[in-house]
């Protein structure tokens, strides 16, 4: 079964695929909701990605994980 990973795009506008092969690390992330960027904080800055919280404040993300059976992965592509 193929995994699946929705999200609002309204709450988390980028899906970063994130890879690390290194002596410590053989890792592989294919949709990782997110804020922003991926290159840190002084580019997201300068392109209008960084978001801050007041002190107290909270926000919530709505993320959904898992996996697709054989038949409900042939109706998210057919969708597509």
């Amino acid at each position: 079964m193929p995994p699946s990973v929705t999200f609002r795009p309204e709450e988390l506008p980028y899906g970063i695929r994130w890879i690390a092969r290194t002596g410590d690390e053989d890792a592989l992330g294919l949709c990782l909701p997110a804020t922003a960027e991926h290159k840190g904080y002084n580019y997201c800055k300068m392109n209008g990605q960084l978001r801050t919280l007041a002190p107290k404040a909270s926000l919530t993300f709505h993320v959904k994980t898992g996996y697709l059976s054989a038949e409900h992965t042939a109706l998210r592509i057919k969708k597509l």
